[in-house]
């Protein structure tokens, strides 16, 4: 029989039982084995935090759209339709006194109609030729009559203003005389007029400079030389529908003094009045009339 059946039966129930070392051991390692794991704690799939880092609602938030805006000026600087003038209504493409005055300060002292309309015929005077005679349109702005002609001038005491309109029968040959006109003006530095009896006169220009106006047109600076006497001139040609509108402001000898040419002013500031002039008259007389098929 063994010693715990001898034992009495309270005895037996209070007696502890003792495990083996090893036995214990391996639960507790067992036991950290399964914490360190966290079997509870969810693993988040990859991504989580990044979608988690910021969501920005798009919704109602479109993308404007780009507006195309005219550039400023385009309206204002487009060239409008070209005006035909005719010899009843070129007179509009006069400067008048108030006009001339502003184009030319220097013009306000004693200034007063020198030529007026009908005084001057077009072309060259009897017996006048030009050398060499392919600048002969740098004179005459075309080489055969045109349709309708008139001049006129202001002089003042200091200065004085001259104007010619040339009206070509349309637009299209008004544009083929300019570009003759210009090609001439170009090759032409140095030129003559011959007068039989009278001394010749010799006009020097500088190479002429386009203007920014809305009507082509250009400006130089020449010199007319007659008689031992130095003219200094500001010279251009504005193009305006079918008529050519020439002028010469020339400064005026005092006393047998050399004239200023500072009195001119300047060859642009001359250019901007005549072309405000010239767009006047092409609002006065309105666009021009189609024949209707």
């Amino acid at each position: 029989m063994s010693r715990d059946a001898d034992a009495p039966a309270g005895h037996r129930a209070r007696r502890r039982v003792t495990w083996p070392w090893w036995v214990v051991a391996a639960v507790v390692v067992i036991a950290g084995a399964v914490a360190s794991t966290q079997p509870w704690a969810a693993e988040r799939p990859p991504g989580a935090d990044d979608a988690r880092t910021s969501v920005t609602p798009t919704a109602g938030r479109a993308t404007p759209t780009p507006v195309t805006t005219p550039s400023p000026g385009t309206a204002a600087t487009a060239r409008p339709l070209p005006p035909v003038f005719d010899a009843t209504t070129l007179a509009l493409l006069f400067a008048s006194q108030e006009e001339v005055v502003g184009a030319i300060p220097a013009a306000a002292a004693g200034l007063a109609p020198a030529i007026t309309s009908g005084q001057l015929a077009w072309g060259l005077p009897a017996g006048s030729t030009i050398e060499p005679a392919t600048c002969t349109v740098a004179s005459t702005v075309v080489a055969e009559p045109p349709a309708a002609f008139d001049a006129r001038s202001w002089s003042a005491t200091l200065v004085e203003l001259s104007q010619q309109v040339t009206v070509l029968p349309d637009v299209p040959s008004a544009e083929a005389a300019f570009r003759t006109l210009v090609t001439t003006v170009d090759a032409c530095g140095v030129y003559s007029q011959v007068d039989a009896g009278v001394a010749t006169s010799t006009t020097t220009a500088s190479p002429a400079t386009e203007a920014q106006g809305v009507y082509p047109s250009l400006v130089q600076r020449t010199e007319l030389a007659a008689g031992g006497v130095v003219e200094p001139q500001l010279h251009g040609h504005i193009l305006v529908g079918n008529a050519i509108v020439t002028w010469t402001a020339s400064a005026r000898p005092q006393n047998g003094a050399q004239a200023d040419v500072g009195v001119l002013g300047s060859g642009g500031t001359i250019d901007a009045a005549l072309q405000a002039v010239a767009a006047r008259a092409a609002s006065t007389l309105g666009p021009p009339v189609t024949a209707t098929p």
